[in-house]
C-alpha cells in the first residue's frame, strides 16, 4: 500500500493515525519491518499498536554492514472489534 520511509516524522505529526485509519477500511492486517537499531520509530509504531513477531537476520547490508529488521504487525480487525464491545 505505501513504500518504505527513509525518514521519520515526528511523533505527534499524526501521520501514523491517518495511515491506520485509512487501511482500517480496506485491509485487515497492516505489516511493516523496521532496523533493529532504529529504537525510535519501534517506539512509535509500538504506541500506534504494531507488535514485533519475528526478526529478519541480516536483511540490510550498507557499506559493508548488517543490519537486522524487526518484522511488526497490526490487526485492525482488533481494533474494530474492540470499539463495538
Amino acid at each position: 500500500m505505501f513504500g518504505p520511509m527513509r525518514e521519520i516524522p515526528a511523533p505527534d505529526s499524526g501521520w501514523g493515525e491517518a495511515i491506520i485509519d485509512f487501511a482500517r477500511q480496506r485491509v485487515e492486517v497492516v505489516q511493516l519491518s523496521v532496523v533493529s537499531d532504529n529504537e525510535q520509530a519501534r517506539r512509535l509504531y509500538s504506541r500506534l499498536g504494531f507488535v514485533e513477531f519475528g526478526i529478519e537476520r541480516h536483511a540490510l547490508k550498507q557499506d559493508g554492514r548488517y543490519y537486522d529488521e524487526v518484522l511488526m504487525a497490526k490487526d485492525l480487525t482488533l481494533d474494530s472489534k474492540q470499539n463495538t464491545a
